[in-house]
């Protein structure tokens, strides 16, 4: 098995275009106070929530937590990096938890036309320090 070291950006290291940034629906049991920690500029409002509106964050109180849509890019990804401006321990956990290569990275991927990556690849491009080739569907 291979370590990986988490302060890498192994997404970007294999060639990932952040697929999994832009366009997020999520539900989280956080509260408020969290939500508003991730995403300062986060609107509460449930009609905005529920539709595709002007870029931006959009939040609404959902059974026991709360629902999240954000529109257009994440305003925490660096466009130029593909990185992350927040701190692993301040990320929302629909964030940590994504892992490269899972179903929900594929099907990030197959909205945006590439073709489905496995973990056997990603680790192939890791130990060969060679780009993933991002192939449209």
């Amino acid at each position: 098995m291979v370590e990986v070291d988490r302060t890498r950006n192994i997404c970007n290291e294999v060639g990932c275009k952040a697929c999994c940034c832009h366009d997020m629906w999520y539900v989280t049991k956080q509260n408020e106070k969290d939500v508003l920690s991730w995403f300062p500029k986060a609107v509460a409002t449930y009609e905005e929530a529920m539709t595709h509106r002007a870029p931006g964050v959009y939040y609404c109180k959902y059974l026991d937590g709360y629902l999240i849509h954000a529109v257009g890019w994440c305003p925490n990804l660096d466009r130029v990096t593909r990185n992350c401006t927040r701190s692993e321990s301040n990320r929302p956990p629909a964030c940590s938890n994504f892992s490269i290569a899972d179903s929900s990275c594929n099907e990030s991927r197959k909205e945006d036309g590439f073709l489905p990556i496995t973990a056997e690849e990603v680790m192939e491009k890791i130990v060969s320090g060679v780009d993933l080739e991002l192939e449209k569907w």
